[in-house]
């Protein structure tokens, strides 16, 4: 019996494994996907006419109650709405006492505590209210306007 594993083993290796030893292993060919952008490409986005068409009709479909209170020169980021609450954000590169002295003319009864946040608020004879949130981040003023109805 023992001499019968002993022929069996070495007929399998003899016959079973014909590969050569120069040969690597077998591996799929590479997928292919259509438009296939290459890895070291870099997207840049610029800036063009078009984008700043785009911001131009976004500020025009912010809530019209925020109308008079978009400091002019901010560029619109977002709008936000949570129920009876609606928001717009905006940031400016301007210096933050100059955007804070801009919201001082609009809400001249607000007292405005120094720091790094103002804010600014009102309510409307209807019962709203409207705040304004200025915060200074690195670079840009973020202003943040909210109507609470």
């Amino acid at each position: 019996m023992r001499t019968f594993l002993i022929i069996a083993a070495v007929t399998l290796l003899a016959f079973g494994c014909d590969k050569k030893e120069d040969q690597g292993t077998t591996s799929l060919p590479p997928k292919k996907v259509a438009n296939e952008q290459p890895p070291d490409a870099v997207v840049k986005l610029k800036k063009t006419t078009e984008t700043k068409a785009d911001a131009t009709a976004a500020k025009s479909t912010v809530d019209p109650v925020f109308k008079d209170y978009v400091y002019p020169n901010s560029e619109f980021e977002d709008t936000v709405s949570m129920g009876n609450t609606k928001s717009a954000i905006f940031k400016s590169t301007d210096g933050f006492v100059k955007v804070v002295s801009f919201y001082k003319e609009k809400f001249p009864d607000t007292n405005v505590q120094p720091g790094t946040t103002v804010s600014f608020g009102k309510t409307n004879e209807d019962g709203t209210s409207l705040t304004v949130t200025l915060t200074k981040l690195d670079s840009e003023i973020q202003i943040i306007l909210r109507h609470d109805k």
